[in-house]
């Protein structure tokens, strides 16, 4: 008898044992994080890429075109950015969208495209009269070329080239008697380290015009 209570033991735990990293294995699978959320995230918020921001202007042109707000002429890429549909995310839908910013001289406009680059679709087309857009790289290139073309600033800048720090910043006048009004104008400083140059001026470049327009700095103001 007791031969035979032994002989079931044994049989009863060896089939414990066998069942043993099986269900350690199913724990092992129940308990394992889930990252496939967080890496949609993850790619849908990446940097645009070079090939991306190159789809993204081509697709922006196009839709800033068959809305007739398109020109050849003084039309700059001011801002390119990834652009985020939390609402479709919650359903599970996870695209590369983008944001494009636009400023056109004529009529003193700035424009965003809303692109989705996964579909290749332009999603909306929104102008935004009243909106100052950041000075483009080309916007930069030029005002600061112009500057330093200038006499006056040549006069004091010039000693200085191969060390000079020019930094931009939009200058924008809220007043239609001021003749700077509605233009694209860049405020320019200049300085060699922690120094500034030109201290009693004050440096503009007016794009919309392609003027240089140096003022005076009241005293107390310089510094």
């Amino acid at each position: 008898m007791s031969c035979i209570f032994l002989s079931k033991s044994i049989r009863f735990l060896s089939t414990v044992l066998a069942l043993l990293p099986l269900s350690s294995s199913e724990a092992i699978a129940q308990h394992k994080p889930d990252f496939t959320e967080a890496l949609n995230v993850a790619k849908v918020s990446a940097p645009l890429t070079s090939e991306e921001k190159a789809l993204a202007v081509k697709l922006a042109e196009q839709g800033l075109r068959s809305n007739k707000l398109f020109t050849d002429k003084k039309m700059y890429l001011t801002d390119a950015h990834i652009h985020r549909n939390t609402a479709s995310e919650m359903k599970g839908v996870f695209e590369r969208l983008a944001v494009l910013i636009y400023y056109r001289y004529e009529g003193d406009l700035a424009i965003e495209v809303f692109l989705n680059l996964t579909g290749q679709q332009v999603l909306a087309v929104v102008q935004l009269p009243k909106f100052i857009p950041p000075i483009s790289t080309e916007e930069f290139t030029l005002a600061r070329e112009m500057a330093l073309s200038h006499p006056q600033v040549r006069s004091v800048t010039g000693p200085y080239r191969d060390r000079l720090v020019v930094e931009a910043q939009t200058s924008r006048s809220e007043s239609p008697k001021d003749p700077l009004f509605r233009h694209r104008v860049v405020y320019l400083t200049f300085r060699v380290g922690p120094n500034y140059l030109m201290r009693e001026s004050r440096v503009y470049v007016d794009l919309s015009a392609e003027k240089v327009v140096i003022e005076p700095v009241p005293k107390q103001m310089r510094m």
